[in-house]
């Protein structure tokens, strides 16, 4: 080793991986929509809103919890963005859908859990194909 001269250090990984990207754009968007639940609830008991107007509200949560979950996964670059949008998209909502039946319990394959899963598909791979940049060919 040549005087004055420090020995190389490992450094770790800078860029995560896609999978890594895309677990953590899913669950920071699931926490947000949790809490944005919590004030759809709170908003329903202080008689601000009907209960007539809660499931749409859901709808509109759901929309922009999958749309935030995509646009974080390919908000830095992705080669398809479509496709990680996409699973995002489906990522999101099969957690929703898992926490539901915790909740709840699980009362089957329905065709509203089918829908839920195909307007998370779509509408991440819209947000992926909106936001998304590629990223250069190395």
């Amino acid at each position: 080793m040549a005087k004055g001269k420090k020995p190389m250090k490992q450094h770790r990984r800078q860029s995560r991986g896609p999978g890594w990207i895309i677990a953590r754009s899913v669950l920071i968007s699931a926490v947000l929509t949790m809490l944005a639940m919590l004030l759809l609830a709170l908003a329903l008991k202080n008689g601000i809103i009907g209960e007539d107007a809660v499931p749409a509200a859901n709808q509109v949560l759901k929309v922009l919890g999958i749309a935030l979950a995509a646009w974080l996964s390919v908000k830095y670059g992705a080669l398809h963005p479509w496709f990680r949008g996409m699973v995002s998209g489906l990522l999101y909502m099969t957690a929703g859908i898992l926490v539901f039946t915790l909740f709840v319990g699980f009362s089957g394959f329905s065709a509203s859990v089918l829908l839920d899963l195909a307007m998370g598909a779509a509408v991440g791979a819209l947000v992926g194909v909106i936001f998304g940049r590629k990223t250069q060919a190395q």
